[in-house]
């Protein structure tokens, strides 16, 4: 995985009591003022029995604003065993929506091993309501990033520095259309002691028009660009969207200079499928293999508050 622990803010806007008789009788996907709350998710390897099929799981808590209180993302792919957890913690202004700062701790489970806890937080400055900065520097997380938009677009410059002999750097380009992210171009420089490795990436993304419950609680804390794990098990900072992704593309070219060297191209194709409850929400997503050999290898269940 690239990025480790790239973390992000939470917020959910919900009925009040009095609408969700309502709701309920007439419910609506998109409404913004819905009390459907996403509050576990498991993502598991149908080609492998229990214990060992679990991949990842989502924990969401709320609070009474309907505002996310705390998110837990257990790392699972240790032959049946957890091998990581992250417990994120956004802290708000007063009843603002857009958190300020987010507080996390990275729990590992090596096998074996002892275990480490890790603290670390991250800052947001916003203009208006949109995020125009964040940062962090602590424990495990190192890194700075800067917005700049324009209508439908958004261009964002990122900076790990990583090590006194390591560090990456990189730009997206982002378009927009009715709210989800469709294309993302990417020119990233990675540096280490004898080797520059420098990738260009041109995602392309396809979605149909139900909810993706994912949205309304991760979408202001995750990683705000994709990357090539970006729709796999391990996303808990994947980038979401308003509506659920039917297809999810990108082509890459990296040339490597110092070391052995070397270029090369390469893609990834993935397609997914759903079941739905009768009020548009996902049941069950179904992903297809890379490269969208098959339908039955990846499985991702959403648990919901009703």
């Amino acid at each position: 995985m690239k990025y480790l622990i790239i973390l992000f803010l939470f917020s959910m806007t919900l009925s009040t009591v009095s609408c969700k008789k309502e709701a309920i009788n007439n419910p609506d996907p998109v409404a913004k003022d819905t009390p459907v709350l996403l509050t576990k998710v498991f993502y598991t390897d149908t080609t492998l029995s229990a214990p060992y099929d679990t991949m990842g799981r989502y924990f969401f808590q709320y609070d009474d604003q309907y505002r996310l209180s705390e998110m837990r993302f257990e790392d699972w792919m240790n032959a049946g065993q957890i091998f990581y957890s992250i417990v994120s913690r956004p802290a708000y202004n007063g009843l603002d929506s857009l958190p300020t700062k987010i507080y996390y701790m990275l729990t590992t489970y090596p096998s074996g091993g002892v275990s480490q806890i890790y603290y670390d937080t991250m800052n947001f400055t916003y203009q208006g309501n949109q995020r125009i900065k964040d940062s962090a520097h602590g424990e495990q997380i190192l890194y700075n990033r800067t917005y700049t938009y324009s209508g439908n677009n958004i261009t964002i410059q990122e900076s790990y520095p990583g090590s006194p002999t390591s560090s990456m750097y990189s730009s997206h380009n982002l378009t927009f259309s009715n709210g989800n992210l469709i294309r993302q171009q990417d020119s990233i420089v990675n540096v280490s002691a004898s080797t520059i490795i420098t990738e260009w990436y041109d995602y392309q993304f396809q979605f149909n028009s139900h909810p993706d419950p994912l949205y309304r609680a991760l979408r202001h804390i995750c990683r705000p660009v994709v990357d090539e794990d970006g729709w796999t098990y391990f996303s808990y900072q994947r980038f979401v969207n308003p509506n659920l992704m039917d297809h999810y593309h990108y082509d890459r070219d990296w040339i490597s200079v110092g070391g052995t060297g070397g270029s090369g191209t390469d893609y990834n194709d993935i397609t997914y499928q759903y079941q739905f409850r009768p009020d548009g929400y996902p049941l069950i997503q179904y992903q297809s293999m890379p490269n969208g050999t098959s339908f039955s290898y990846f499985k991702q269940v959403y648990v919901y508050n009703k």
